[in-house]
């Protein structure tokens, strides 16, 4: 999935639109090859930020990557007294004495997104967000993207879309 999310944010960049992820800040996706060459070649903003601070039931510190530096603006420090210590993993030893860890019954409720997040990046991106990021159509496809499982995909550009400064173009992913 990771590898299609990077070819919709090339899209984004071919067609002068902004592009965001967000994941747990432990999360491996960041270290993928896939994501770790997109970073390198097309450069990204990165904040690690905690939902609690918007709401959510737990701390929850996640990383977010955007072409736009509007998501700095999302940070807040955390206050550790307004959360009590949240048990969202269980520790245990299985039959061979391997330490192992499961997720808990609460470990589901961290996957709430707040309305107080949500509105802050959507306040925070109609507001700073660069209304025009660079036009890129240096886009280069050096292999067929196999794991992204698209195979004859063809993906058009929109005309005239208020992201896109490029009418009836259209990227073709493989031959």
């Amino acid at each position: 999935m990771l590898v299609r999310s990077v070819i919709l944010f090339m899209i984004s960049i071919f067609n002068g639109a902004h592009w965001v992820i967000e994941n747990p800040s432990t999360s491996l996706i960041f270290e993928m090859p896939r994501f770790k060459t997109f970073i390198e070649r097309w450069g990204a903003h990165a904040v690690n930020m905690w939902l609690g601070m918007y709401g959510a039931p737990t701390w929850k510190m996640v990383k977010i990557f955007s072409s736009d530096p509007f998501i700095y603006r999302l940070f807040r420090k955390l206050d550790r007294t307004k959360f009590p210590k949240s048990n969202t993993t269980i520790r245990y030893v299985d039959r061979n004495g391997k330490i192992k860890f499961k997720g808990s019954r609460t470990l589901k409720a961290t996957q709430v997104y707040t309305p107080a997040f949500g509105s802050a990046v959507y306040r925070n991106f109609t507001t700073y967000a660069n209304c025009a990021p660079e036009l890129r159509q240096d886009l280069d496809f050096e292999d067929d993207w196999e794991d992204a499982k698209l195979l004859g995909f063809n993906m058009p550009v929109v005309q005239n879309s208020p992201f896109s400064y490029c009418s009836g173009q259209s990227l073709s992913f493989f031959s």
